[in-house]
């Protein structure tokens, strides 16, 4: 007759810590997990909220004067600057968003299209479009 060993009581706390440690190391790396999820949802809040921020600065600055000359002289102050296109251009965010408005005069329309995008990636985070009827005739004039 074949004799079946038991488990003696050592044993059988040694297999119960194992599962105690596989059960806590298992919890841990969903913890983690949840948190690595939720910082990468506030950085994404954050660089949304900044860009709408930026971009509503911009347009109350095009919305609220009278010429182009004066919108030119704000956009400065801003300290958005002209690039190589004729765009103004404005790093923000430690330098990590880009904030790109590209304005057109259409008779004394004025529209500006304001772009927030991620340096690294280039991907754009905000559009906005704001119109402003300006007196003038040309940009820069």
């Amino acid at each position: 007759m074949k004799t079946r060993g038991r488990l003696s009581s050592g044993n059988l706390l040694l297999l119960e810590l194992i599962f105690a440690i596989f059960f806590f190391c298992l919890s841990v790396a969903v913890t983690v997990s949840v948190f690595g999820k939720a910082f990468s949802m506030s950085r994404n809040a954050y660089s949304g909220n900044k860009a709408v921020a930026e971009a509503k600065s911009v347009a109350e600055i095009i919305r609220s004067v009278e010429t182009v000359a004066e919108a030119e002289k704000y956009l400065l102050e801003k300290g958005l600057y002209p690039n190589a296109d004729g765009d103004y251009e404005l790093l923000y965010g430690d330098g990590r968003y880009r904030l790109v408005l590209s304005a057109t005069l259409d008779g004394n329309l004025y529209t500006g299209e304001i772009i927030c995008t991620v340096v690294s990636s280039g991907e754009d985070i905000y559009k906005l479009t704001v119109s402003h009827w300006m007196k003038g005739v040309a940009i820069g004039g």
